[in-house]
């Protein structure tokens, strides 16, 4: 739902805001970056190696460690994101080619700031893709629908 010279956000998954378009699109950019240490499961050795991840604008790369010069040892666009049950605060990430990409992080609060931060870049996603089909197709929703859609969120 747009309005002039503002647009309607989701800074935070709990909660919404009307903000103007500058400080949503500060928020988007501030709410689609995390980065830290996590523990990934090799793909042909189960063994667990600590990196360093980032994720940004639906890519997540990873390195031995979070020096700038270090070399970066994978990077992937992320499709899925969901809580895996495997280990203690574990992720599972399903990356291009339906290659999946399992992770633990060291509380269940890193855990939910990760899976968060990225369920809301791909929830975000899922609706412009949906908003530039229904462009396409010359029919934008009516108001019942945008309001519904709203009422999901609340």
């Amino acid at each position: 739902m747009r309005t002039m010279g503002s647009v309607w956000c989701q800074a935070d998954p709990h909660s919404t805001k009307f903000l103007s378009a500058s400080r949503a699109l500060q928020a988007a950019i501030a709410m689609h970056i995390v980065e830290g240490y996590l523990y990934r499961r090799g793909r042909h050795l189960k063994s667990w190696r600590r990196r360093f991840f980032i994720f940004e604008d639906g890519m997540l790369l990873y390195k031995k460690n979070d020096d700038t010069t270090s070399r970066v040892l994978d990077e992937d666009r992320v499709f899925d994101i969901l809580y895996w049950s495997g280990r203690p605060h574990g992720l599972c990430l399903k990356l291009r080619g339906d290659r999946l990409i399992y992770l633990t992080a060291r509380s269940e609060e890193d855990a939910t700031r990760w899976h968060d931060t990225i369920e809301s870049y791909l929830t975000e996603q899922r609706c412009i893709e949906d908003l530039r089909r229904a462009l396409c197709r010359g029919r934008l929703p009516s108001i019942r629908e945008s309001v519904s859609e709203l009422a999901r969120f609340e």
